[in-house]
């Protein structure tokens, strides 16, 4: 009896390792928390072509969306393509858009779409009355909250004043340097509004990358000439928000099929 009642008990067991390992295996949310906001300021409210409503947000002499662009429709009702295939979206040379890990139950309503730069070319992607900023218009911004474009994100005050409160959607980041690592202090603060989330993005090989950690935004603004990267000329510019650091950067050398996240800027 006492043999027979071991086998039914580790039998059990196993089960029970076999039941739960799945749910333990996840490393990505079922749903999304809701996006917190800044409860100290004073929002309104944008509607796109889908009937999607944002929040926008004031700052300085700029209106931004205080949440980052979903629409499935050009401003004009014409539907964006939607590519899930890795290999459809490497290979694509025409506007498209995506839902994280094609997720759109997870990702759509905190997250919002990725777009690529194509699609940021047609000039109608943003709701009438709203459009693509420029790195102009980034830099503005950026400067409004005491920052320098162009120095070490790693002392910058911008990007901590748009990021979303506290680690509700943001990983700690870790700085790696000399073979040593530690956690980063950078918590967001949100004072400005903007509510920055860490949306990651999906790489010109169809792969997705950094949720939790990292977050891009198109700019209208293009790469004119380069001596050194001429394969990138023509290529759009992106602002990136890291968990590693406390500031903004720009980049350009991402494939035009990059996805993106987009906010729109209101014309005055």
């Amino acid at each position: 009896m006492k043999m027979t009642f071991r086998i039914t008990f580790e039998i059990k067991m196993l089960i029970l390792v076999i039941f739960l390992y799945p749910s333990c295996k996840k490393d990505k949310p079922v749903t999304l928390n809701p996006i917190i906001f800044n409860p100290d300021l004073a929002y309104e409210t944008m509607t796109d072509y889908d009937g999607n409503v944002y929040k926008t947000i004031t700052i300085g002499t700029q209106t931004w969306m205080a949440e980052n662009l979903k629409t499935t429709k050009y401003n004009d009702g014409i539907d964006i393509p939607l590519i899930t295939n890795d290999t459809a979206w490497s290979n694509i040379t025409t506007p498209a858009y995506c839902w994280f890990d094609n997720n759109s139950t997870n990702y759509k309503a905190t997250y919002g779409a990725l777009y690529n730069s194509y699609t940021i070319k047609t000039g109608r992607l943003c709701p009438l009355g709203w459009y693509v900023p420029n790195n102009d218009e980034w830099v503005t911004l950026i400067t409004y909250l005491g920052d320098t474009v162009g120095r070490s994100c790693l002392v910058g005050i911008a990007g901590d004043k748009l990021r979303e409160k506290n680690t509700f959607h943001w990983t700690i980041g870790i700085i790696g340097g000399l073979g040593v690592n530690y956690p980063s202090n950078s918590i967001g603060t949100n004072e400005s509004g903007f509510t920055a989330l860490p949306c990651g993005r999906r790489n010109g090989d169809g792969s997705f990358l950094a949720s939790g950690s990292e977050t891009y935004w198109w700019s209208s603004s293009v790469l004119s000439s380069s001596t050194y990267s001429p394969i990138f000329v023509g290529d759009n510019w992106c602002w990136t928000i890291s968990n590693k650091c406390s500031g903004v950067t720009s980049n350009y050398d991402f494939s035009k099929n990059m996805g993106s996240s987009v906010r729109c800027l209101k014309i005055n």
